[in-house]
């Protein structure tokens, strides 16, 4: 138990800054009230009720998370940048589609930044990936429902949902309870090395250490840190006959090798420096990195 909250106090913080930064505007904020074991009786009553939940996978871990409708639409409704007048209009409507997409993409981006927080407190790659989402009542029958894919036995992590200018509200984490510790308990011997490097250390402009090439020079990038390179995120590609280019019309399907969950290739000049997965940043496309190089294998593949 003692490693799970470990693992979990570490991860939170990740689901908070990246609502934060989805909604550009009001504060919004998550932190862990309590980790319990248990079954389905350990809900809370303030989340027996009408909920929007979503289904998605941290590292082959199911994973199940849970928001009290009103205060997510209120998210949804600072996502879109509307003011209060339209979020209480948005309240009375209730979710459409653009809603529901809206939060479908944040949620996406949401498990991403869990399965990197779960990266770096068990020491192994967990990338995390949504899955469905959809509203209910867990006053009910949705309640069994709710825990009818991951068994009797539960971790169930109650959060603060904070949203500036409204009260505070519940939300809930839950995962297969002997997956999740098992998890942990091996993160927890797990050696620091094998942790991915982070993508934030890529050019460490504080730091006084330089990296060295192959032949044991010094390899000092420090000098080229101001000179402006061309970046571009590469979806798929392939080679195709110049007559199958010109038989091009407007509504033409091209079909390419790569499938749609494999990552992104992220390149700086001509040269692919790491990899990643497309995200939504506000009203921009953003490229969220999975893989990357050392600051001399950059430096030297530039």
């Amino acid at each position: 138990m003692e490693n799970v909250k470990n693992l979990l106090t570490g991860v939170i913080p990740r689901m908070s800054d990246c609502l934060n930064i989805i909604t550009e505007g009001k504060e919004v904020s998550v932190s862990l009230r309590d980790v319990e074991r248990g079954g389905l009786d350990g809900i809370p009553e303030s989340l027996r009720g009408p909920c929007l939940l979503s289904e998605g996978d941290i590292g082959g871990l199911s994973t199940r998370i849970v928001f009290l409708v009103p205060d997510t639409l209120v998210y949804v409704g600072l996502m879109l940048g509307q003011d209060e007048t339209e979020i209480a209009q948005l309240l009375d409507s209730g979710f459409g589609d653009s809603e529901q997409d809206a939060f479908g993409e944040a949620m996406n981006q949401v498990f991403g930044q869990l399965g990197l927080g779960f990266t770096d407190g068990l020491g192994v790659e967990a990338p995390g990936r949504s899955g469905v989402l959809k509203t209910v009542d867990l006053s009910g029958a949705d309640a069994q429902d709710l825990g009818s894919d991951l068994g009797d036995d539960l971790f169930i992590a109650t959060m603060d949902l904070s949203i500036e200018g409204y009260d505070t509200s519940t939300a809930m984490m839950l995962w297969p309870a002997d997956r999740l510790e098992e998890m942990a308990a091996g993160g927890a011997s797990a050696p620091s090395p094998s942790a991915p490097e982070p993508s934030e250390a890529v050019f460490p402009m504080d730091s006084q250490a330089t990296p060295t090439d192959s032949e044991g020079g010094a390899l000092d990038y420090r000098r080229v840190l101001d000179l402006e390179v061309p970046i571009k995120v590469v979806l798929a590609g392939k080679q195709m006959d110049v007559r199958d280019v010109l038989e091009l019309n407007l509504g033409t399907v091209i079909e390419f090798p790569k499938c749609c969950d494999e990552f992104l290739d992220f390149y700086v000049g001509n040269k692919c420096i790491a990899q990643g997965e497309a995200a939504k940043q506000g009203e921009h496309f953003c490229l969220q990195i999975k893989k990357i190089g050392t600051p001399a294998e950059i430096v030297r593949s530039l």
